[in-house]
Formats: structure tokens, sequence, C-alpha cells
């Protein structure tokens, strides 16, 4: 038998066994929690952004989580903590590491009722190659996953994610093949005993490396933290590589140092050499890259964390580095920098932009000094001007600007609609210098200043100009040409140039351009396309010879057809001899002679001789986003390439016929355009209307939709065959009409039905879309019959008036753009125009975060009816910060559903953007 003390000794060992990893997961699991993120605004290099992540209890009694820098993110971040019972709670962001992948979120203990976190210990410097490890975290969102790994080296460079992005640098990394990916990052990597080891970073997507940070310089900025201090971090602008002794010989490392510096730690394999230089940092003026750093302070300096300690404990102060530079020693007495004054924590919105200082990690990742103006968002006024994302703007109107103060002291001197010269140069290509100019506006967005202040990011106005520049009339001399057909053409021609500062009504891009004919230059009436001006909230500007630019503004969209009426002042011509077009509406023939006049896409004057190919029926596909589409009209094709410039089609006296522009439209997810001339004779009906009542001017439309089908075709459909060859002797081209689309809610919808042939229309046979123009008059009847399952039915339609403002009223609430219903909405999709339409969502926004639907109506908030935007900001109104909103949508398919969002009314103000004719465009926050 054992003896009694076999017996106790086997007991022991029992219980010092370790705990299995299922008993550690258990005991520890709950302390990790699933952060939601919203990078509700571009910064430095991060973009608005909706994601998921991972955090974990470091401090359950101060309520603090431990993730990556890159998720905590160095601009406004908002985020959501879900612990393992599924209980939510808000985070404040408290600390983001200037350089290393680490930050704290905070959370208010009291917030949790039922949930009890584990709180982690954490264990640096326990790691050790061959380790078994867990990592414990939301990969790829599934809010808890278990991935198994085992540490391969503890000295892996930091990864570097990219040339414009965040980059971790100064510090080595841990490595395992965990194969973690996204949603993982913050996850604690964790050994039998559940101490953490190190903080899950980054990993490589093409294999199933992961990269795990250590934790050394963590706790010491926790510690730090838990006394109410900002955790001091020091720089010299350098960044650091540690290269091995075989490397080190080839840089000139003595022997006698190489010697040396093998006793300075148990198993040192090497020293720390100077990678980078920041230009203009506090060692630009005396290190160099290939320096090998011997000692700091005259003590010996071999690892990343050394250094580091030493920096960090002296910002502000001066210490002495030595060096040994191709077997000379070197000595440099420097300032030691504070790292977080390298790091922005304050920008300006203007005009959709978000702008701040140049960081560390850019003017790094891009050898730059730390001075200018770094375009985190370029937003609409600065793209507009050809100032990019990621440039960085160095001079105003001639003046250096280093920084955002001297910036912003320039905008207080900036007026409405100034032009102002920025001075610019691309992270990529520092070295030349570009130039643009903007247009100052501030009518579509808020002009800000916000800085970090503690947790978050409160926000005062800039003060800027009062008043209107003003501008000057300019006098200019018009092109001329040989050919005397184009000489009147040529003066009545503009180019037309528009941005578009909100893309609704399923617009995608933020700028056109295109061909502007002059109706009347007396009253300045200009016509163009929708293609040039999809929408009525727009700005719009006028080029004038090729050389004067003129502010117009949308007077009249028609409804139906591609085409808008603009406004501009003449008096800004002063005695230029602009030119009313001479219209002529009699039809071309296909063959007939015409002249193209117009310019190319370099504004360039062009004038071709050619002839109407072909007369073509705006048959186009349905986009997915509603937006607007041609229809019911025959267009001109010619027979010459006219280049992409748009411009009009003359006849021999000089009389135009057609203006040539281009259609937009959507296949699938790409844009198309196509070239196609507009016939005079659905112009002029335009721009009479628009003059019978220039403040509130209608037009009529069928409110139904054509397509052409052959006669044989129709018969098959129950046309009568003595009709069919009636309708035959009227058009060679043996064609009838087939309704394919009513739009929903128009008289025609309850006349009218999906199959039924036309066959006249005021008592004329009707074979091709070219008949229906000028018959459709507002409040007219219109007598119509059709062909319907083989009878013939009679019906009076009497169209109804239809406005021809456009959409001039926009809501941005909960980060998504909303408007009143659309007439495409009901026109092409058939669905009833109640509710409000949900156009576009921003990144980083609650419409984003809990699924507001694009392109979607929502009928009902909170139990209370929306049925037009008017109603749903009554509903809306007193809603505060934080609040829950349910909403009741539909889509375009009649499918329905509830979204319950939360408001953030701190980073997505309620703001609406309205026209009022003798005020124009503005702007209010609502909240």
């Amino acid at each position: 038998m054992p003896s009694m003390m076999a017996l106790l000794w086997g007991l022991a060992t029992v219980e010092a066994a370790p705990p299995s990893w299922k008993q550690t997961v258990d005991r520890v699991a709950d302390g990790v929690v699933s952060i939601r993120i919203d990078r509700t605004r571009a910064f430095d290099t991060t973009w608005y952004s909706t994601s998921q992540a991972t955090g974990f209890v470091v401090d359950r009694e101060r309520g603090l989580l431990l993730t990556n820098r890159h998720v905590v993110s160095p601009g406004p971040v908002r985020a959501v903590a879900v612990f393992s019972n599924n209980e939510e709670v808000p985070l404040r962001a408290v600390y983001r590491d200037p350089v290393h992948d680490f930050g704290v979120f905070a959370f208010d203990p009291e917030a949790l009722r039922f949930a009890a976190p584990h709180e982690f210990e954490l264990a640096p410097g326990e790691a050790r190659v061959g380790t078994e490890v867990r990592v414990l975290g939301n990969d790829a969102g599934e809010k808890l996953s278990i991935l198994p790994g085992t540490i391969a080296r503890l000295d892996r460079p930091a990864p570097t994610y990219g040339s414009s992005t965040y980059n971790d640098f100064n510090t080595v990394y841990y490595q395992s093949a965990s194969g973690t990916s996204g949603g993982s990052s913050g996850s604690p990597v964790i050994d039998r005993s559940g101490r953490v080891l190190a903080i899950n970073a980054g990993g490589k997507t093409r294999a199933a490396s992961s990269y795990f940070l250590p934790l050394e310089r963590i706790e010491r900025a926790l510690n730090e933290i838990r006394e109410g201090r900002e955790p001091a971090r020091g720089s010299l602008g350098i960044t650091w590589q540690r290269k091995t002794f075989d490397e080190l010989r080839r840089l000139g490392l003595l022997p006698a140092t190489e010697e040396a510096a093998r006793q300075w730690g148990a198993g040192n394999s090497g020293m720390l050499v100077i990678q980078r230089v920041l230009p203009g940092g506090p060692a630009a003026d005396t290190l160099r890259v290939g320096d090998v750093l011997r000692s700091v302070g005259g003590m010996p300096i071999w690892q990343h964390q050394q250094l580091e300690s030493m920096l960090d404990e002296t910002v502000g102060g001066t210490i002495t580095l030595e060096v040994e530079r191709g077997g000379q020693v070197v000595q440099a007495e420097l300032t030691i920098a504070d790292l977080h004054a390298m790091t922005p924590a304050r920008y300006v919105a203007f005009g959709g932009a978000v702008l701040h200082d140049l960081s560390y990690q850019q003017a790094r990742n891009h050898n730059l000094p730390l001075a200018g103006v770094y375009v985190a968002d370029a937003g609409y006024v600065l793209s507009r001007g050809g100032v990019p994302y990621r440039g960085v703007i160095h001079e105003v109107d001639g003046a250096p600007v280093s920084s955002l103060d001297a910036l912003v002291a320039s905008m207080n001197t900036w007026q409405q609609g100034q032009q102002v010269r920025l001075g610019w140069r691309a992270l990529t290509r520092p070295q030349e210098t570009n130039v643009a100019v903007i247009d100052v506006d501030y009518r579509w967005f808020p002009v800000e200043t916000c800085e970090r202040d503690e947790a978050y990011w409160p926000c005062e106005p800039v003060n800027v100009a009062e008043g209107q520049a003003s501008l000057a009339p300019s006098n200019v001399t018009l092109p001329t040409h040989e050919r005397r057909t184009a000489e009147h053409a040529l003066a009545s021609l503009v180019r037309v140039e528009t941005g578009v500062p909100y893309t609704i009504e399923g617009v995608r891009g933020e700028s056109y351009f295109g061909p502007g004919l002059v109706v009347d230059a007396e009253q300045g009436l200009v016509l163009t396309d929708r293609n040039t001006v999809p929408i009525a909230l727009v700005d719009v500007s006028l080029v004038v010879a090729g050389s004067v630019e003129i502010p117009a503004e949308v007077a009249a969209v028609h409804p139906h057809h591609g085409l808008v009426l603009l406004k501009y002042d003449p008096a800004l011509l002063g005695t230029t001899a602009m030119r009313s077009a001479m219209l002529d509406a009699e039809p071309i023939d296909v063959g007939d002679p015409v002249t193209y006049v117009g310019r190319d896409g370099d504004d360039r004057v062009v004038v071709l001789e050619t002839s109407v190919a072909r007369l073509v029926d705006a048959d186009l596909p349905i986009s997915s986003r509603p937006r607007f589409r041609e229809a019911n009209l025959a267009l001109y094709e010619v027979s010459a390439d006219t280049g992409s410039g748009g411009g009009v089609l003359v006849d021999k006296k000089g009389r135009v016929r057609s203006l040539f522009g281009s259609l937009s439209f959507d296949e699938g997810s790409k844009t198309r355009e196509r070239d196609a001339g507009y016939p005079v004779r659905v112009i002029q009906d335009f721009i009479d209307a628009y003059r019978a009542s220039e403040s509130s001017p209608v037009v009529g439309g069928p409110e139904f939709e054509v397509v052409p089908i052959r006669l044989v075709k129709a018969v098959d459909l129950g046309l009568p065959t003595d009709v069919a060859d009636a309708m035959a002797q009227t058009d060679e081209r043996r064609e009838a009409l087939l309704v394919r689309r009513v739009t929903w809610g128009a008289p025609a919808a309850d006349l009218l039905k999906t199959g039924d042939v036309l066959v006249r229309v005021n008592g004329e046979f009707v074979t091709h879309t070219d008949q229906l123009q000028g018959v459709f008059h507002p409040q007219q009847p219109v007598s119509i019959e059709v062909s319907r399952k083989g009878e013939l039915v009679s019906v009076e339609l009497t169209p109804r008036a239809l406005g021809t403002s456009g959409l001039r009223d926009v809501v941005v609430w909960a980060g998504a753009t909303l408007t009143d219903v659309p007439l495409e909405v009901a026109a092409q999709h058939g669905v009833a125009p109640e509710g409000v339409y949900v156009d576009l969502r921003f990144r980083g926004s609650p419409a984003l975060r809990f699924g507001l639907g694009r392109s979607v109506l929502i009928y009902e908030v909170n139990g209370q009816p929306t049925p037009d935007l008017e109603a749903f900001m009554s509903v809306v109104d007193g809603l505060e910060d934080g609040a829950s909103a349910r909403l009741r949508t539909r889509s375009l398919n009649g499918r329905e559903a509830v979204v319950a969002l939360s408001l953030d009314l701190r980073d997505w103000p309620t703001r609406r953007i309205r026209w009022e004719d003798q005020r124009g465009w503005y702007r209010q926050r609502l909240d």
C-alpha cells in the first residue's frame, strides 16, 4: 500500500494542477465586452465609420476598459459597451496613446444593474516563447470568440498598416498564429491562469499571424489614469528600429561597442538604430538616419521601453544622447517634446470639411515637418475648389499658414461668396505646391471649432465676417466664328458649373458641368439639362466666354423632362453682348443637316457640320435609388462625335433647333451618360409656363409612361387589326405606344392600366412620343382612346398642375437626409408618396448604426403618423440627446420594418436647409 506521505504528495499535486482552459474562460469571460463604435468625424488617420471591436475591464471600481488606440480613435467617437449579459452602457474616451496602439474607455459602474464583470489582472513581461494563450474577443462580430494561439516571437517589429494611416512605432510586438480578424481589436491575450499577457492589435489578412502589443507602457499609463493624470509622453521626433548585431556591423559598429552592448542585458542581441528623423523636430539638426544609440544620460539603452521611460519622465527637459555613426561617437543634447502637443485635439468644420493641425502620425508617415493644416475631410467647399482629402494647406492668399490658429484668424475675415486662394501640398508629393481658389460658402454647413475637453469635443461657432462679398460687373468679348450659322449661337452659349452640397434625389456626384443656352438675355434666363443641374438644391455658376464666372440660381425644374431654367443678374456682365437664342420649334427630320455649336470638356469652342442620325425614344432603365429619368420623349442623335461639353443644334439660319446635352441613367451600380438633343417644342412649352407665372410656375403632363412597340406586338395584345391598319397608314415606322407604368395617385391612375395600347389622343392617332408634347396642359381635359384586352376604351384625363420648384426643403436628422417623397417614387415605383423619404445616410451616424434603410419611407415615429416632412418635424421636436425614436418604415416594394434608434444630437444635430424667395438657401439648427 502507498504510504500516507505519498498520498498527501499526490493530493498536493492535484491541488496545484493548473486550471483547464474551460475553467479559466468561464471565470474571466464576463470581463470582456463588445464595443460598438461610431467615428462621427474624419480626423487624422481615421474616417467616418460604424464598426465594432473588443475591450476588457481593467478597473471595475473606476469603470476602466482597455482596448486599442485605433478603437478609441484620435478624433470624436461615440461608443457603447455590450457586456456578456447584453447590458449596454455608454463609454467615454479617457485616453488614446499618441503612438502605441492602446487606449482607455470609461463607463459608469453604477449604470450596470445586473452585470458584475471580471476585472482582469495585467501581467507585463510574463510572456514567453511557447506560452499557450487564448484571445477572447468580438472576432468577426461574433460578440465572444475564443481563439487559441501560441506565442512564437517576442521581438516582432511594430506592424505597418499603410502609408497614410495609423502605425505604431518605437516598440516591439509579440507574434502568434491565432488568426484573429475584424472585431477582435482590443481583445485580451490571456494565459491559462487568466492573466493578460498582451492586447491583440492586428494581424495579416492573408495569413494566420496575429500581433499583440506588450503591456509595460500600458500598465504605466493605467496607473497614471487611476491617479487622475494624463500620462506624460515625450518624444525626440525619432523613429527607432531595433537591429541585430550582424546588421549593426554592416553599419560600422565598433567591435568594442558590440562587446560592451552584449553585456548590457541577459541575452541582448541588438541595439536601437535611427530609422527616421522628423524634419524640423528636436533631433533634425544633430542626428541622422543610421545612427546607433549607445547611451542616454550616460546610461546604456538597448530597448524601446527603456528609452521611452526616460523620455516620458523628462518632457520639456533636455537629455544627452550618445550615438555611434560609422565608427565615430557623436553626442547630442536634445529637448524632449510633448507627444500630446504633437497630436491634434482640435478641429475646424468649414463647408463640410474637417481641418486640423498636421499630426505627428502623418508627418512621420510622409517625412514632413510638423506644420500646416491637414485636410481630414475635404467636404463640399474645398473639394469643389480643388483641395483634396489628405492635402496640407500652407498658404492663404499668399500669406503662410503654419497652424490651425493661423487659418482661423484668416477665416475671421472671410465673407460669404468671397474667393480665397489656398496653397496646398499633397502628402505623397510634398515637394509640389498647388494652388486652389475656393468660393466661401457658409449656407450649407456649420462653421465651428471643436476641441477635445476630457472625454468629448464641444464646439463653438467661428466668428466670420458679416455680409456678402460684392461682385463687380465684367465686360467680356464673346467668341466669333467663321461660320455665320454659329455666330449667334456662340453669343447665347455659356458653360454651367454645378456643385451639389447634399446628394439627395438619387444624385451620386457632387459636381457637374454642361451647356447653358441664354433664352432671355434681358431677364437673365438660361436653359440647361438635368445632367448639368440635377436637382434644385445646388450651387450654380455660369462661365461666359471661358473667362468670367458669375453666380446663378435655379428658377424652375421640369418635373417630367430633363430641363432646368436658371436665372442670373445681367448687370454682372456689364456691356457684354449676350444674345437671346433664336428658337425654332419646327421638328427636325432624320437626315436634315444641322450645325453643332458647343464647347468641349475644356471649354473650347466646337463647331461641327453634321446631320440628324435618328430620333430615339428615351427608354432608360429605372434606378434602384429613385432619381430623375427621362421618359415619353423622342430625342435627336447626330452623326458626328460632338465631345462631352454640350451645346446646341442650329440650322443654316442660325436658329436653335435643339439643346444638345446628355442624359444620365443608372445601369446596376454604374452611372451612364448618353448624348442627345431636346426638341425645341418641349423647351418652348417650358419657357412659356415659366413666363406665365414666375412666382409659381406649373406644368402638366400625362403622368403615365409609354414605350414604343411594333404594331404586330400591339395586335397580339388585343389591338383590333382594322385599327392597327389605320394606324399604320399614319406612321411608316408601324409602331404603337404601350402604357408601361402609371404614376400612383395621378389622375391617370384611375383611368389607365399597365398594358393599355394608346390609339388616339384628342381624336388623332398616336404612334410615337413626340405626338404627346404640347397636349397635356394643367387642368385642360384630354380625350384618350386605348385598346384594353381587345376592347377600345375612351377616357377623359384632366392633368393636374405640377410645380417646378423641385425639392427645396431638406432635413438632416440622426445623420440621415430626409425630404418629402420625390415624384419619382410614385412615378417609377408605383408607391404612395406618403411619409418622409430617407435619401442619404452619413457614415458614423445613428441612422447607419441602427439600420435605418436607404430609399425607404418613414410613416410613423413613436406611434404618431408622419405623412409629410412638416408632420415629421413636429413629432421629433423636443426629443433630447440619447432619446429613443421608434420608426415604422416601408420600402419601395412595400416591406415594412421597425427601426429603434438612439439620437446623437451632439455629433449629429438636427439641421434644416430651406429656400425662401427673398432669402435664398439658408440653414437652421433645430435641436
